[in-house]
């Protein structure tokens, strides 16, 4: 829910401190209750909002996602995935080392793309903000 929550109007009518860990259904369920649970604490709510996808598909690792976010951002991560998570994860490697060769790959990344997805489109709560001011289509 990235890029559908109000994490703020959430906690004023709420009274609540909620954090959004929404990034991508290509990560896979999985890995995020995974990630996540390692901060859940006693007394906290958690509520997890499935993506349609969830319910039939298997997003284990079956793209390159998750390995690039693990490879790219925190290789402490790897602790987290299963063997059969590391096992489909080792295919994508030789792929993602030769796109980071690769300049002409960046060269289709639009700079709004550059603009909407960094950690800056993202406020303290983890939702994806730069669409807010957006006019509507």
């Amino acid at each position: 829910m990235a890029l559908g929550l109000d994490s703020q109007a959430i906690k004023d009518v709420l009274d609540l401190n909620p954090i959004n860990t929404a990034i991508s259904v290509l990560l896979g369920l999985k890995h995020m209750l995974d990630n996540t649970y390692q901060y859940i604490k006693e007394g906290d709510i958690v509520v997890v909002i499935l993506e349609c996808n969830n319910l039939s598909t298997d997003y284990t690792n079956d793209y390159p996602d998750l390995t690039r976010m693990i490879l790219d951002v925190d290789t402490s991560k790897i602790r987290l995935l299963d063997l059969s998570q590391i096992l489909k994860s080792i295919r994508f490697i030789p792929d993602i080392i030769r796109s980071k060769l690769d300049t002409k790959e960046y060269a289709t990344v639009t700079e709004e793309d550059k603009e909407n997805n960094n950690v800056n489109s993202f406020n303290e709560y983890g939702d994806a903000t730069f669409h807010w001011t957006l006019g509507r289509i």
